[in-house]
């Protein structure tokens, strides 16, 4: 999760406050608790430790200010995101391999995109713009710390 992100964008003036990422088949080509093998943590109880691994070895969490791996339904998890931080749904911006994540958050109005065959710059511009049209001009809330450790969400 990617959060309060500005600048660096072309044609985006006000960036998502929230940026949350699925990880297996979106950030990487396999689900973490069946088809990665030692020295990677598995298992049920054990793929939040791998994933955390694997974010590192492939250089993305130091990009996140937050990383949370959530075992259960999206539209729960993003109801616990936008009460833990404050950012309303709208200025939200969420990328999944999943039609059936991406039909449930959207209902909550947070702007999705499809990630058919793994994250891409152009579904990344892809999803800026589609905020950028749906989203009113925003101010984001300010950071709140994060309770606890990080969390962390499975697919």
């Amino acid at each position: 999760m990617l959060e309060g992100q500005r600048g660096g964008f072309r044609g985006v003036s006000l960036p998502p406050c929230l940026w949350v990422l699925a990880l297996d088949y979106t950030l990487w080509p396999f689900w973490v608790d069946t088809h990665v093998d030692p020295p990677f943590q598995r298992g049920r109880t054990g793929e939040t430790r791998g994933a955390t691994q694997l974010l590192e070895l492939f250089g993305v969490r130091h990009f996140l200010r937050q990383v949370e791996i959530y075992p259960g339904g999206k539209s729960a998890h993003f109801h616990r995101l936008q009460q833990d931080t404050g950012v309303p749904f709208a200025q939200m911006l969420f990328f999944d391999d999943e039609e059936r994540n991406i039909r449930d958050v959207s209902k909550l109005g947070v702007t999705c995109v499809l990630v058919p065959d793994g994250m891409t710059q152009a579904l990344l511009t892809q999803g800026l713009e589609a905020f950028t049209r749906s989203c009113p001009p925003h101010q984001c809330p300010p950071q709140r710390p994060p309770k606890g450790q990080n969390k962390l969400q499975s697919d």
